[in-house]
This record gives C-alpha cells, structure tokens and sequence, in this order.
C-alpha cells in the first residue's frame, strides 16, 4: 500500500471516528432532560431491570451446571472455601444466595446461617442441597425470599453478613452496601467475594 493509500485510509477513518463522536454529542445535548437522566442513571451505580428477578428463575434450573466447572478452574471454589472458612462466625446472613453455592464452606464455628434471595427458584435449588445434608447440619440454615435492599430484620443481629459475586446483581449495590451494614453487629464482619478488586 502506498503512502499516499495510507494517509487517505487515516483520513477516513479519523474522519469517521469525529463524524460519530460530533453525532452522539449533538444527541445527547439535544435529548431531553428526562434522557438525560436516565442516561445519568445508567453510568451511575444504579442499573434498573425489572427483568432481572425473572432471568434468574428461568435460569436456576441449570445454573449450578453452567458455572461449576468455570469456578473450579478459575480456583473460586477455593475462594469461597478461604473466605468462609477463615471469617465467618456466629449467627450468618447470606444476601444474593441464590442456589447456595457457599453452603458446603460455612465451618462448624457458625451457629446458623440464612440464606436470603429475590429468587425463589434459586432458594429452591438451595433448600435441595440444605435436605441432602445430615439432619444436625441441616438445622444450621434457613431460607427466605428478601429484597437485599430492605432486609427484614433489626439493627446489629447478625455477626456475620456474606455476599458472593451478588452485588453485581443488585440494582442498587450501594444501597445493599449500607443495608448489609446496619444488620452487621458492632465487631460483627461484612464478607465480600466479588469480580472487582478493593482498595484494602
């Protein structure tokens, strides 16, 4: 290809690039104030989707079997098994539980743990694995449908509060945040296992 070839192919293809960052610019300035705020919703860390409830029902049928092997080569199963096994303790709130993926990791030094969910077909999958357990094993958990941004219980109760890969499904994580806090005991632990990394 020529010099003369190459310069005219930047050309365009800069000129392509302005042209549709000018285009989207114009939209937005142009859009309407309601628009705008939902596209500020959308880049914010709220993602409202009413759907979001029943993609995971039709779902948790073969959820399990989807992402099993995955997590085991990507050494999450490990994961789990290390962050409960370490921290958890007492009395155990578990939001987005969904088909108890951390059921066989909770150690003999917590009391009881509850499994809440927006899903029921997810807790039903939970409550599967909870009968296959011995019958003193088997009196540890409980489930419950909940919406993790308004759980049904006081301030301070549980010594253990437990989210793995789940705030991503949430959609408003920052409220879940702040919920997962105040049922927290003072001293108490808030367990996060998810895709991104923190600061400390």
């Amino acid at each position: 290809m020529s010099i003369n070839a190459r310069r005219a192919a930047l050309l365009v293809a800069g000129g392509g690039i302005y042209a549709t960052a000018v285009y989207f610019t114009i939209q937005f300035m142009s859009s309407s104030d309601e628009d705008k705020k939902q596209f500020v919703a959308i880049t914010d860390s709220q993602i409202h989707n009413p759907l979001r409830t029943q993609t995971f029902q039709k779902i948790a049928s073969t959820y399990d079997d989807q992402i099993d092997k995955d997590e085991l080569v990507m050494g999450i199963k490990l994961l789990r098994r290390a962050l409960l096994y370490f921290h958890a303790k007492g009395n155990v709130l578990e939001i987005g539980a969904g088909t108890g993926r951390n059921l066989n990791y909770y150690p003999s030094q917590v009391n009881k743990v509850i499994l809440t969910d927006s899903s029921d077909q997810m807790l039903l999958r939970a409550w599967d694995k909870i009968q296959s357990k011995s019958d003193s094993d088997r009196e540890r958990f409980k489930i419950f449908v909940a919406d993790a941004s308004h759980i049904p219980y006081s301030n301070d109760t549980f010594d253990t509060v437990v989210s793995t890969f789940g705030l991503c499904s949430f959609d408003d994580p920052v409220a879940v945040l702040k919920e997962m806090q105040r049922i927290c005991k003072p001293g108490g632990k808030l367990l996060l296992l998810e895709h991104g990394r923190s600061k400390s």
